[in-house]
């Protein structure tokens, strides 16, 4: 159970990380979406390179930023039905859906590392007048998916010792059961 623990603690610092850091690329995309919109249509000056890197910096977001929103129970739900539930009632709705979200994700990290290996093979970048790799924002692609695969995993065995009735002693991580996310 100790090593169990430590897992939970580092992904969910991991996590925690990775979000603060897509906080700053949230904040870089917000700035240069405005300054871009500025140059064009204000100065009539259009960048060759702040519309790609927005794509970039969203991919980005994309990719680390599903382990953190899972983690904080940010998805969206129909709370409509959802919130009402009781907290076992919650716990096997989520154990059934934990399917599609280990599907979701393992088909992430299996293309994800297909796509990886062939950019870095090729070292592929951007085909526009500004060429940026991909080959490293497509490697982000399998470790979101990975992310994303070990906090449904994590959640799934807090809704079996839900089922349980094991709560005491559980670590739960923020948002799993708060409110609006849900159990």
């Amino acid at each position: 159970m100790k090593v169990w623990n430590k897992l939970e603690q580092t992904l969910e610092s991991t996590n925690e990380w990775l979000g603060k850091a897509c906080w700053i690329v949230i904040f870089y995309l917000m700035c240069m979406g405005v300054y871009d919109v500025l140059m064009r249509y204000l100065f009539n000056k259009p960048s060759l390179w702040i519309w790609l890197t927005l794509q970039y910096a969203m991919v980005m977001l994309a990719c680390l930023g599903g382990g953190y929103a899972l983690q904080k129970g940010a998805f969206v739900k129909l709370d409509l039905i959802y919130g009402r539930l009781s907290l076992r009632t919650k716990a096997i709705l989520d154990i059934i859906t934990f399917s599609f979200t280990l599907l979701y994700s393992f088909v992430l990290v299996w293309k994800g590392i297909e796509a990886a290996n062939t950019a870095w093979s090729i070292h592929q970048m951007t085909s526009t007048a500004i060429r940026l790799p991909l080959y490293h924002l497509k490697s982000l692609i399998p470790l979101g998916g990975l992310l994303v695969m070990f906090v449904a995993i994590q959640k799934l065995v807090l809704d079996v010792r839900i089922l349980l009735g094991k709560t005491h002693g559980v670590s739960k991580p923020s948002g799993f059961l708060s409110p609006q996310g849900g159990a």
